[in-house]
């Protein structure tokens, strides 16, 4: 697929690429995005620092794809774990159904507001940052089957809202 805007795709997420991939239960995907003509990242390095100050430079790069990874699971209160805080206890999970995990190889928040449209577009309220999408979907009974429905189609409305990026 090739994509023609203008706007500059942001920072590397370095984490991206440290994690494992598991493709065997159908609860996961990885999108290329491949932009038609190069496009310019803006990076910073950071070569040494001391007690007052760091030294870095900004370049930029040209950059010809990104890389979209979504992982979906259902849940249920039995996934929550509890937190201790001293003098409080938090519950850390969302209520039963699906929680849907979407991170980006490079910064861009054109894509990302795609992402974060289509998504919304299948009752998922999200919970955006810099390379991710952290989103959640009710229902009362989720099922690993339905999980994986939910997930192709997904793949399917990303790869044409994508398209339509570049009109």
């Amino acid at each position: 697929m090739n994509i023609k805007y203008a706007d500059n795709v942001g920072d590397f997420n370095d984490k991206f690429v440290l994690k494992e991939f598991d493709f065997t239960n159908g609860l996961e995907s990885v999108i290329e995005i491949s932009y038609g003509v190069p496009r310019e990242n803006k990076v910073k390095l950071f070569f040494s620092q001391n007690d007052f100050s760091t030294f870095s430079r900004n370049y930029s790069e040209k950059i010809s794809d990104n890389f979209i990874r979504l992982i979906i699971q259902p849940s249920t209160r039995a996934n929550a774990t509890l937190i201790s805080g001293g003098n409080f206890d938090f519950n850390d999970s969302f209520d039963k159904g699906y929680s849907l995990f979407v991170s980006m190889r490079r910064e861009d928040s054109k894509l990302l507001s795609v992402i974060s449209n289509v998504l919304r577009s299948e009752s998922f309220g999200c919970l955006p940052s810099r390379f991710t999408i952290t989103a959640h979907r009710n229902d009362d009974s989720p099922t690993t089957n339905f999980a994986r429905e939910i997930l192709s189609r997904l793949n399917s409305k990303i790869y044409h809202a994508v398209l339509e990026m570049k009109n």
